[in-house]
């Protein structure tokens, strides 16, 4: 599992990204799907699926609305781009 936050407009500019949309990852737990799917601290998780995330709570319900094993997309900050299934 992970844990999340939404975005700030400080840290956004910070880290060099457009606006404050997108939850960032701020943990993830050993072992857990999370880590298996390859989701890292750090991790501006922007879109699941064909759902756009703006927040941290838009992340959590994109995935309570997933069937466990389905092949979500999750598309991180610019560039980084996972195709994983995930069971929680």
């Amino acid at each position: 599992m992970f844990s999340l936050f939404s975005l700030t407009e400080d840290y956004s500019k910070e880290i060099g990204l457009a606006n404050a949309e997108g939850a960032l990852v701020g943990a993830v737990v050993a072992d857990s799907p999370a880590q298996k799917a390859g989701i890292m601290v750090g991790d501006v998780i922007i879109k699941v699926a064909d759902k756009k995330i703006t927040t941290a709570s838009d992340l959590y319900s994109a995935i309570e609305s997933t069937p466990i094993g389905n092949l979500s997309r999750f598309q991180s900050g610019e560039t980084r781009v996972k195709f994983q299934s995930l069971q929680l």
